[in-house]
């Protein structure tokens, strides 16, 4: 399989999953930041643990100074992954998704400075496509002005940065050959943050314990069968990173899901309304499609 058609199935997957995350957002944690999602998410990665080991039959010994690394970086995912969970329980996940698209701008500049990996000029004026257009759709308007929603800009700002450096140390510390064994050392580290938080924090162990209490088994189901698509996605964007510029795959992966995210949104609307809502009012919708379109056209310059 090409690293294109590889790069092209996470986006899709994670548009999936994302959606999930915000039914669960509105429906169990109206009143709160929804982090326990962070505890399952960590609980599922321990799950991919032994499958890592019995049927890959990676050898992990890869050294502890790149184990600690992994690990560390595992811990640092989480972070982007708090951050998102935030900023997505305070919009549509049509407006949050694109702004993912400044993260093909920091692997650009990460690449650029650590991996050497360099993109023509009409790649970089991609780059100011994808942030102009990432800017506007988080633009809403009041009366005849429009303001930018600067705490959801800055946040995932920051979130971008976060899954960059990802991307980063994972190509510099990761071979093709030890494809495997960086991946069960990373997601270590994700297990061992949701353990942690289980042991020592009360209000989120009471908080992950009430859930399923509630909700049971469909919910267990439904959470498991969304964590675990989101890392079978994270396993495929990881292998291509290791095939081409980490900004490129991130560009073609990232670039796709905000139309995957806006159609799943439409589609759930209007044939099950009770399990998702997007805006669907003209007014809304136009300036979305039309921020996309200017994301996409960023994305086709970045690609040449």
């Amino acid at each position: 399989m090409s690293w294109f058609v590889l790069s092209l199935l996470p986006p899709m997957i994670w548009a999936l999953s994302n959606h999930i995350d915000k039914f669960f957002l509105t429906k169990f944690f109206k009143n709160s930041t929804g982090y326990p999602l962070i505890i399952i998410t960590s609980l599922t990665s321990l799950l991919f643990l032994p499958f890592i080991l019995i049927f890959t039959k990676a050898n992990i010994g890869v050294g502890w100074p790149t184990i600690l690394i992994l690990t560390g970086l595992g811990i640092v995912s989480i972070l982007g992954g708090l951050i998102y969970l935030y900023v997505l329980n305070k919009d549509d996940p049509s407006v949050v998704i694109p702004l993912f698209q400044l993260m093909p701008v920091f692997n650009y500049l990460f690449g650029l400075i650590f991996l050497h990996e360099h993109l023509s000029s009409l790649q970089i004026v991609g780059s100011v496509l994808i942030i102009g257009g990432a800017v506007a759709l988080t633009a809403e308007q009041e009366g005849k002005k429009f303001r930018i929603k600067k705490d959801i800009f800055w946040l995932m700002v920051l979130c971008c940065i976060i899954h960059s450096f990802f991307s980063l140390i994972f190509k510099l510390y990761v071979k093709v050959d030890d494809f495997w064994a960086g991946n069960f050392w990373v997601y270590c580290g994700t297990a061992l943050y949701g353990i942690l938080i289980l042991i020592f924090s009360k209000s989120w162990r009471d908080q992950f314990l009430s859930m399923f209490k509630v909700n049971g088994v469909p919910m267990a189901g439904l959470t498991l069968f969304s964590e675990g698509i989101a890392i079978g996605a994270n396993f495929i964007f990881n292998y291509a990173l290791l095939l081409m510029p980490i900004a490129l795959i991130a560009v073609i992966s990232n670039g796709l899901q905000p139309f995957f995210v806006l159609l799943f949104g439409i589609i759930l609307t209007m044939v099950f309304p009770h399990l998702a809502h997007e805006t669907l009012g003209k007014k809304h919708l136009l300036p979305k499609i039309t921020s996309i379109f200017v994301i996409l056209a960023g994305t086709i310059l970045l690609n040449r």
